[in-house]
């Protein structure tokens, strides 16, 4: 992942990932987390774990743009990269977090019950 942000980062024409820094390294820190946390919680729980994971559609969504020099504009790309590889993460923590507080019955943020 981190020689893919380096490859993208230096083919990069029009410098907006020097220049847009707050948006380029969060993007690829979600998609490192992303794919660090399966990888953590396949060797915890001893389960397999797929080859390919959805965190690679960002990275794979600035490379493309990249390649084929994309009409669309590469700021609007980078934002569309953190807008996916942020709701990857939060989809996957929250997944997570659902299936760990079914199997261990725990009832995460009970909402009081107005029955008259």
């Amino acid at each position: 992942m981190i020689a893919l942000a380096a490859v993208i980062y230096k083919k990069s024409a029009v410098q907006h990932f020097e220049r847009h820094p707050c948006l380029y390294i969060p993007t690829f820190g979600f998609m490192c987390a992303k794919i660090t946390n399966p990888l953590v919680v396949a060797h915890m729980t001893k389960s397999e774990m797929y080859l390919y994971d959805t965190a690679l559609i960002s990275p794979a969504l600035l490379f493309l743009d990249q390649c084929f020099n994309s009409f669309i504009d590469k700021y609007i790309v980078l934002w569309i990269a953190l807008i996916l590889s942020l709701f990857n993460l939060l989809r996957y923590c929250v997944s997570v977090c659902r299936i760990a507080a079914h199997l261990f019955h725990i009832k995460g943020c009970p909402m009081p019950s107005n029955h008259h």
